[in-house]
């Protein structure tokens, strides 16, 4: 059996991206940067690693609701990735989906009304 499973942590790029399904489903969009360490030349580097995360139904309105850019998000999830043509260049896009937790905590300062908080997405 294969076990397809991330759990990562990371910043919201920008404040999350609110639409509805035709069943009137709403749904999230979300990027996090997380940034990959690595050592190289006698030092240590990073770069951030972007990825693109969409939520569902209650996760969506609380994520909606309580996060905004900048903020630490951790994610667990199922990984993705997908090819698709940009002219004569493949390029990947990589995203997390079907997501079992979404936990946030807010950046220093910010003036939303929940600092913390979890929402579980219900499995049928």
């Amino acid at each position: 059996m294969d076990v397809n499973r991330l759990v990562i942590s990371g910043r919201l790029v920008r404040d999350p991206e609110l639409t509805y399904l035709e069943s009137g489903t709403p749904m999230a969009k979300i990027t996090i940067a997380h940034n990959k360490y690595y050592y190289e030349d006698g030092e240590y580097k990073s770069r951030p690693v972007y990825l693109d995360v969409t939520l569902f139904g209650k996760t969506a309105e609380n994520v909606i609701a309580n996060c905004n850019q900048g903020d630490i998000v951790i994610v667990d999830g199922e990984l993705d990735i997908t090819y698709y043509k940009q002219g004569k260049i493949t390029r990947k896009n990589i995203t997390i989906e079907k997501i079992a937790k979404i936990s946030w905590q807010k950046k220093k300062g910010s003036n939303k009304n929940s600092d913390k908080g979890v929402a579980k997405l219900k499995r049928s």
